[in-house]
């Protein structure tokens, strides 16, 4: 596994799919000495830009720049891997600029459809979202916590051992951490609007389902975690 490539991509084929074909480029970015940060400022730019396009209804421009946005989103970390500038502080700035990207999506589809309904809906999901980035962040503190506590480091795994198993638990065991986490790689489902708008609904059902079902599954870690 690549080691420039996010943590994350050592368990989701798909996140790890999108961090090769980023690479080459997250190189490139690298020569030129490009700051990590600089980035990241330049896909939240192009993410406001495809939702202004979006509310414009210009599905092509929404689409282009929806889909560069996310792909400087994998290379903004990248860079700093390579550049040996990762953030050490307490602020992650990239996370901040995520929570605030997604948001604008939530708003942006509210203004689109512009009814109650779809108000209330995407207000609820918006709600749903942020407790569950609380709830995310707040386990992973607390098991770094008791994993230092314990004087334990955290064996990475990669997906890639899976193939050693038989076919079909291989396909299970992949495919599970894919439908049932939110990650970058989920935001592209957002293009399904382009086969059909309401599709929109569909898509962020499915993104409140993983929502639930990660808010009961880190709620239960931490109530099992001692002070």
């Amino acid at each position: 596994m690549n080691k420039f490539f996010t943590p994350s991509a050592n368990n989701n084929l798909i996140i790890w799919a999108i961090s090769l074909l980023c690479f080459p480029f997250s190189k490139l970015l690298a020569t030129v000495k490009i700051s990590p940060n600089f980035i990241t400022i330049l896909s939240f730019i192009l993410m406001i830009i495809s939702c202004f396009f979006l509310v414009k209804s210009n599905l092509l421009l929404f689409s282009l720049s929806f889909i560069f946005s996310m792909f400087l989103d994998f290379c903004d970390g990248q860079v700093a891997r390579i550049l040996k500038k990762s953030n050490n502080t307490k602020f992650r700035f990239d996370h901040f600029s995520d929570v605030v990207k997604i948001s604008i999506i939530y708003l942006t589809f509210g203004m689109l459809f512009n009814d109650l309904n779809s108000w209330i809906f995407f207000f609820i999901s918006h709600l749903l979202f942020f407790f569950n980035t609380y709830l995310h962040s707040s386990t992973v503190n607390a098991e770094k916590f008791q994993s230092k506590l314990a004087g334990k480091n955290k064996k990475k795994f990669i997906f890639f051992k899976y193939f050693e198993l038989n076919i079909f638990v291989a396909v299970y065991k992949i495919t599970i951490p894919i439908i049932t986490t939110f990650n970058s790689h989920s935001l592209f489902l957002i293009l399904l609007i382009l086969v059909d708008i309401k599709i929109a609904y569909i898509v962020f059902l499915y993104f409140n389902f993983i929502f639930i079902l990660r808010i009961l599954k880190n709620s239960n870690k931490l109530l099992n975690i001692k002070k």
